[in-house]
């Protein structure tokens, strides 16, 4: 990439942002994240019996990713064989029932410091795996509460600890059942900052972040 443009997250930083393993080193860390399991290529996950999101650990967007009922157990892991079957590695974990009142928050770093949010909701489709590269997504402006600044600065502040500043990064946060918030994703390779709803100042902050 560097011989042909400028790469201002690092290779490390992304190579480590695609691959949602990370999320059990930020828990390890520490870190509020979404309780997740990993199978891969010859694991047979244990699956809980609630509802369930099955998505493949470095993927694209939500393709190949489903919801599945507490009964559906058997189809949840003939989707983690399907992944297993092409090489992939499979992550397994419970559907956050919040999500479908409230969605998730999308909170933007820009330079390592927090810069503005939106609010996103995802369908994802029960038992059947999507093939496009989104699933239907709704989005809304929002401001972030200190909780869930604090949540996310935990995040970027792991981030920070292990490869340096990011120019931009992404923290989707969502509600657990005890009400606190938990992380998602960390997204350090993605195109979606929601410029859109943020303040004017937000694209001179990333275009601060992309020069210093």
């Amino acid at each position: 990439v560097s011989a042909v443009s400028d790469l201002h997250n690092s290779p490390a930083m992304v190579r480590w942002s695609i691959d949602k393993r990370y999320l059990l080193e930020l828990g390890a860390a520490g870190v509020p994240v979404v309780a997740t399991t990993v199978a891969e290529p010859g694991d047979e996950p244990h699956l809980p019996r609630v509802d369930v999101v099955v998505k493949p650990a470095i993927g694209a967007g939500t393709r190949d990713a489903a919801s599945y009922g507490a009964d559906d157990a058997d189809l949840a892991l003939a989707h983690v064989d399907r992944l297993h079957a092409g090489g992939r590695t499979a992550v397994v974990q419970p559907l956050v029932a919040s999500v479908a009142e409230h969605g998730e928050w999308a909170l933007v770093y820009l330079g390592g410091a927090y810069s503005h949010a939106a609010n996103k909701r995802i369908e994802l489709p029960r038992a059947r795996v999507i093939d496009d590269f989104f699933a239907p997504e709704t989005t809304a402006p929002h401001t972030a509460d200190a909780e869930q600044r604090a949540v996310a600065d935990r995040a970027v502040e792991h981030v920070i600890a292990r490869f340096g500043v990011p120019a931009y990064a992404r923290v989707d946060l969502v509600r657990g059942e005890d009400g606190s918030f938990l992380v998602l994703e960390v997204e350090l390779v993605e195109p979606n900052l929601f410029l859109a709803f943020a303040d004017d100042g937000a694209p001179s902050r990333l275009a601060r972040a992309l020069t210093t």
